[in-house]
């Protein structure tokens, strides 16, 4: 029998968005648009895109790191 580990406690909340078909980065910053997130976003968001198709990934890729730099 595996022995249970329990899950680091987080410290605080963290505010995260899944993006789980990012295309041509049109979609990468929609959390803006939800109600429930618009009170949060003056904090820091974790935003996680991910691109299946081998065709559009690189532009994906490059889109992030120049939505990352500002």
């Amino acid at each position: 029998m595996v022995p249970s580990r329990s899950a680091p406690a987080c410290l605080e909340p963290r505010n995260v968005y899944i993006d789980a078909g990012v295309n041509w980065c049109n979609t990468l910053q929609l959390f803006h648009q939800v109600p429930e997130a618009r009170q949060h976003l003056a904090e820091p968001w974790l935003v996680f895109g991910f691109e299946a198709s081998p065709r559009i990934a690189p532009f994906a890729d490059r889109c992030t790191h120049a939505l990352s730099a500002g």
